[in-house]
């Protein structure tokens, strides 16, 4: 048996990071921020009117109802506000919130459109935030959106501050320390703008920042020694020097006045960009990748000599039967933006605990795998196991999906499998979707072979395959070599509305391969709520599925928890498959399958199987869309 090394060509290439004469050339980021009801969107209305075509508008907020002007990328037509409060149960900032953190998942997106669509013409970039200002200067979804911008274009921030709500020492102090946090928070240069200056003039505030002792004559004739002007006091001192690296203007939102001195500052800010910042993000950019590198390297030594333990373990026993595999195993899709719903990572090791010890997740489910490896860090190797995928990934295309079953790209996703999971080794590794390769023989001569070494290296102990279309699955399989495939995975195949994968079952059983069944709630066709705009499935068959839960639960009964049950009691599969992300999720699935379905829920199953579809035996499939043809028209 080889020895285990890893071919540094094979390793995934780092994300490109344009070179600082590629960002000189490029135009500058406004990131501009304000608290509710500062006319922040109304003073950009009349920055977009100033700059007109040499400016590029996006808007972060999706709460707005109504924009002065129109956005080139807009949130609101990404994500849908009011659904997500509805959906995830949310109060109004929640939501904001949740909304920029799906949106943020999509941000490379927006900036590939930018170095795209932006040509010599455009010289700025202006982008409008929620009025909530904490929805966005300290989220999560904030911070990337500012530090995706900052790496790629020359950014600032702008701090529209209403100038007659600081007309008191008190809450111009208050200003001056939230602007001090997000400087600090974003490390970006900042300019102030003091709007509303038709109302009520700046010019005390200015003096305030540029002369200390101003400050504090404002303060005394406030009269008397409080703690709150003694801090004060104390805080102006402090910010004295923060004050001098701050750029200041005075605007009007109302009549655009000041907008050319702020675009003076915006031009002073730039060169800040890249005299400080700039300089700064590198190094600590630099100091990440070595130390990355560094922990990457101390990881990999310990993940050969964990291969090396383990491939004696599995070498002894390789020719040996795989083990029975759990009534129930966790499906990990859901561990990712890709579903755009809430999960909670503590759930993995829950489910564990409760005996699910299979986690089923692949690469084209973006985080899964990583979120998968940190939560099972903890617990012994032996006490669960992985099943990942190879040939479906998350990037390229112009739908972001690419299909590749070369063999080296099989290698690379393995071993970037095992280092996202900490594994040490994959369980079964599956092909997946392989109904979407143009060439079925590059699966064989492949994808199959690489398969093969890789579980003679000991780095994967048993070969699957899953996808949709049957047919697909029996050519492979009747093309590999003997004793290739010991699982297949069919999905929403052994359902309340489909039983077309009870057949295909007992025919892998007859050439020695272990039959998985997944999604027995139909990938949402049997849960509560809409079912999801990229489902596969043909309005007949949505139709029927929505009449049966109506029907079901006008019998105060539950569609999913009745689809669970069906899916434990065929024993043509070994094990099913569940998405679950969440603890409550995780012990109803443990109820029914330690208990079944009452006499009278199964009398409910047998009532909706025959009334929508067709009784036993009864096939409800969307071979009939064309998925396929349906991706590949789009690529074109």
């Amino acid at each position: 048996m080889s020895s285990f090394t890893i071919d540094p060509s094979l390793a995934p290439a780092a994300p490109s990071i344009p070179t600082l004469e590629q960002v000189q050339t490029r135009p500058t980021c406004h990131i501009i921020v304000g608290m509710a009801g500062s006319g922040k969107t109304t003073y950009m209305a009349q920055l977009v009117r100033k700059l007109g075509s040499a400016c590029y508008i996006i808007n972060l907020d999706p709460a707005v109802t109504h924009l002065s002007y129109t956005p080139q990328i807009d949130i609101r037509d990404t994500v849908d506000y009011k659904k997500v409060m509805s959906e995830y149960n949310l109060g109004p900032n929640g939501a904001i919130v949740t909304s920029l953190n799906l949106f943020s998942t999509k941000f490379d997106e927006v900036l590939n459109i930018l170095e795209k669509k932006v040509n010599g013409e455009i010289k700025h970039i202006i982008i409008d935030t929620p009025g909530q200002i904490e929805s966005f200067t300290w989220s999560a979804s904030g911070t990337i959106i500012t530090s995706s911008l900052s790496t790629s274009f020359p950014t600032l921030m702008t701090y529209i501050i209403d100038t007659p709500k600081c007309s008191s020492p008190s809450t111009f102090m208050s200003n001056m320390l939230y602007a001090c946090s997000m400087m600090y928070r974003s490390r970006l240069p900042m300019v102030v703008c003091f709007n509303k200056t038709d109302l009520v003039g700046s010019r005390v505030l200015i003096e305030w920042m540029d002369d200390y002792t101003k400050f504090m004559d404002a303060i005394d004739s406030e009269g008397g020694e409080s703690y709150y002007n003694s801090l004060n006091r104390s805080l102006s001192m402090t910010l004295d020097r923060f004050y001098s690296t701050l750029k200041k203007c005075s605007v009007s939102g109302a009549t655009g006045e000041g907008v050319e001195e702020y675009l003076e500052r915006v031009e002073e800010g730039r060169v800040e960009f890249f005299e400080g910042f700039w300089k700064d993000m590198m190094t600590r950019r630099d100091e990440k990748i070595a130390k990355g590198e560094a922990v990457k390297k101390e990881s990999m030594k310990r993940l050969e000599k964990d291969i090396e333990d383990d491939k004696k373990k599995i070498s002894a026993s390789k020719d040996d039967e795989a083990p029975q595999l759990p009534k129930l195993a966790l499906g990990a899709s859901g561990y990712s933006p890709i579903f755009s719903r809430p999960f909670t990572p503590s759930t993995i090791p829950y489910a564990v605990s409760k005996g699910i010890t299979v986690i089923d997740t692949a690469p084209w489910y973006q985080t899964s795998e990583t979120v998968v490896g940190e939560e099972l860090g903890g617990l012994e190797r032996g006490s669960y196991r992985i099943h990942t995928k190879t040939g479906r990934y998350p990037t390229g295309g112009k739908q972001n999906c690419t299909f590749d079953f070369s063999a080296k790209t099989t290698r690379t996703s393995v071993l970037s499998s095992i280092e996202k999971l900490k594994c040490g080794y994959i369980d079964l590794i599956q092909i997946h979707d392989p109904e979407f390769s143009r060439d079925l023989d590059q699966i064989i001569n492949e994808c199959v072979a690489e398969l093969r070494r890789l579980r003679d290296e000991g780095l994967v102990k048993y070969i699957g395959i899953t996808g949709y279309p049957l047919k697909i699955q029996k050519e492979i399989i009747e093309r590999s070599p003997p004793n290739t495939f010991t699982y297949s995975m069919t999905y929403a195949r052994l359902t309340i509305y489909d039983t077309s994968a009870a057949e295909f079952a007992v025919w892998c059983k007859e050439r020695g391969i272990r039959s998985i069944n997944a999604a027995p709630l139909g990938m949402g066709l049997m849960t509560p709520g809409d079912v999801p705009d990229w489902h596969p499935a043909g309005e007949s068959l949505r139709k029927k599925c929505s009449d049966a839960r109506e029907y079901v639960e006008g019998k105060g009964m539950s569609m999913a928890r009745l689809s669970i049950g069906y899916a434990f009691s065929r024993s043509e599969c070994e094990s099913v498959v569940l998405g679950m992300t969440t603890n409550e999720e995780v012990d109803l699935a443990v109820e029914v399958r330690d208990k079944g379905l009452t006499k009278e829920e199964w009398e409910v199953v047998k009532e909706v199987r025959e009334r929508f579809f067709g009784g036993e035996g009864g096939e409800e499939d969307w071979d009939g869309t064309k998925e396929v043809e349906k991706f590949w028209e789009g690529e074109k």
